[in-house]
C-alpha cells in the first residue's frame, strides 16, 4: 500500500511542484509513455526469467511446495494460484499478471505491478481532469474506493478500489509542495504516528472488510510516505538512512525478483525436513540470498533504465 502512495506521489510530483509555483503543467503523453516503459519494463522481462528459471530448478527437483502438496494449508492456497497456465503466461506478457486469477509461476509479488500498469495508463486523463477540474479531480479517490466496493467485481473491482490510494500520492505531492503546506518540524512525527494508528487499526475484525481496509490504507501510506518526506535534514543524511536509500533505489528490481528464490529456498526446506522450519537462521540467510540476487539483477539490468533524480528543495 505504501508502493502506491509511493508512486503516485513520484509520477504526480513534477506537475505538483508546477502547480505549486503558479503555473500551468503540461504533459507530453508519448513523451510520458516512453519514460514509462524505458523505465519499467526492462527489470520486469528479466524478471519473467529469472522466475522461469528459478521455478524450473524448483520443479525439477524439489516440486511438492509447488504443486501445493507440502501440507500446509496457507501455502496450498497460495501455490495452487501459481503456475504457467494460459491464465498467467497471457496476462503477464501484457504486463497484467494475476488479472485471470493466476501468477507467473512462483512471482506472486507482480501481483501489483499489473495494477501499476492501469493506474499508468489512466495517469494522462486524470491529469487532464486535474487541469480542468482543478482539486475536483480528487474527487475520484472516494468514487472509486466506493464503485470498487459496492458496484464492481472481481480483479476490476480491486484495481479500481485502490486506485484511491495511488491518487492519494497525488495529493500528498500537491499538499508538500504547495505554499501553504505546513512544515513544521513535528509533522514527521504526525505523519508516522497516523500510519502507526492505520497499521493497529487494520488487525482489528471490525476493519477486515474492503471500504475500511481500503480507508486505513490510504492513512497509512501517505502517514509513511509524508513522514519520510518531511524527515528532518539531520537524520536523513545519517548512515542508516544511507542504506535504506541503497536498498530504495534498487527496490524495484528487488521486489520482483526476491519471491522466486525464497519459493526454491523453502521447496528445498520443506524436501530436506518435511516440514515448515522454525528457525530464524533460514529466514536470515534468505533474506541474505534474496538481497544478492536483487543487487546482481539491478547492475545487470535496472541500473541502465534509471532516470534523473527529482530533487526538492
Amino acid at each position: 500500500m505504501g508502493f502506491f502512495v509511493l508512486s503516485g506521489f513520484f509520477i504526480h510530483l513534477r506537475a505538483a511542484q508546477m502547480l505549486g509555483e503558479g503555473a500551468t503543467p503540461s504533459l507530453d503523453v508519448p513523451s510520458y509513455a516512453k519514460r514509462r516503459a524505458h523505465r519499467l519494463l526492462p527489470p520486469y522481462a528479466l524478471a519473467l526469467v529469472v522466475t522461469v528459471l528459478l521455478d524450473g530448478i524448483g520443479r525439477s527437483y524439489w516440486p511438492a511446495l509447488y504443486t501445493a502438496s507440502v501440507g500446509d494449508e496457507l501455502l496450498k492456497s497460495s501455490f495452487s494460484r501459481m503456475g504457467y497456465s494460459p491464465e498467467s503466461l497471457l496476462p503477464a506478457f501484457v504486463v497484467l499478471p494475476f488479472s485471470q486469477g493466476q501468477h507467473f509461476g512462483s512471482n506472486g509479488p507482480l501481483w501489483s505491478l499489473g495494477y501499476e500498469a492501469v493506474y499508468y495508463a489512466l495517469y494522462p486523463l486524470w491529469f487532464l481532469l486535474r487541469c480542468r477540474l482543478g482539486l475536483l479531480a480528487y474527487g475520484m479517490l472516494p468514487l472509486c474506493m466506493i464503485a470498487g466496493c459496492t458496484v464492481m467485481s472481481g480483479w476490476a473491482a480491486l484495481v479500481t478500489a485502490h486506485y484511491a490510494i495511488w491518487l492519494a500520492g497525488a495529493a500528498l505531492a500537491e499538499w508538500l509542495t504547495g505554499p501553504k503546506a505546513v512544515k513544521k518540524t513535528w509533522m514527521p512525527i504526525v505523519f508516522f504516528l497516523a500510519a502507526l494508528t492505520a497499521f493497529g487499526l487494520h488487525h482489528l475484525p471490525s476493519t477486515k472488510s474492503l471500504l475500511p481496509a481500503l480507508s486505513l490504507a490510504v492513512i497509512y501510506g501517505t502517514g509513511l510516505v509524508g513522514g519520510f518526506a518531511l524527515l528532518w535534514p539531520s537524520l536523513s543524511q545519517c548512515n542508516p538512512m544511507r542504506i535504506l536509500e541503497f536498498c530504495g533505489v534498487r527496490s524495484y528490481t528487488l521486489y520482483i525478483v526476491h519471491f522466486p528464490l525464497l519459493a526454491l529456498i523453502s521447496a528445498w526446506t520443506f524436501h530436506v525436513n518435511g516440514a515448515r522450519p522454525f528457525s530464524g537462521w533460514l529466514a536470515l540467510s534468505g533474506f541474505g540470498a534474496a538481497l544478492a540476487l536483487g543487487c546482481f539483477c539491478f547492475h545487470l539490468c535496472e541500473r541502465r533504465f534509471l532516470h534523473e533524480r527529482i530533487r526538492l528543495s
